[in-house]
């Protein structure tokens, strides 16, 4: 299966202007992006991160537009959390809310894949940030 399926539900979800769906599409899109990050930081970086640690990944790569990302899908990751798991936060019902955060997916996706070249020295970098990184964590 291809990321990009999550994203395609996504957008399918919002046609149909229900709580559930609304909520649902947020997940989704999220799940994307978050599978899209995941497989950039494996071909570019051969770099694997376990499931829900790309944003964190990402924020610790400390090059300027990676971490940027890193942050931004840690805040649809937030939003993830509320529309799944906060059934009393009715933000994640709002179609225009929704909608927001499928955007940002989408525009999270595409900023990486215009992130495609880099210096022999920035990669080097990259790549040593994310092993301190990674031993960190043990």
């Amino acid at each position: 299966m291809h990321q990009k399926e999550f994203y395609i539900l996504a957008e399918e979800l919002l046609q149909v202007r229900t709580a559930a769906r609304n909520r649902s599409a947020i997940s989704r899109a999220w799940l994307a992006a978050e599978h899209y990050g995941k497989k950039y930081l494996s071909h570019h970086f051969n770099f694997k991160v376990s499931q829900h640690r790309v944003h964190d990944a990402l924020r610790a790569t400390r090059h300027k537009d990676l971490a940027q990302l890193g942050f931004r899908l840690s805040d649809l990751y937030s939003q993830r959390i509320a529309a799944d798991y906060r059934l009393e936060d009715r933000k994640a019902e709002r179609p225009l809310f929704a909608l927001d955060c499928v955007n940002e997916a989408k525009k999270i996706i595409d900023e990486l894949n215009d992130l495609r070249a880099f210096s022999p020295e920035e990669q080097a970098e990259i790549v040593q940030y994310l092993r301190d990184w990674q031993l960190s964590r043990r």
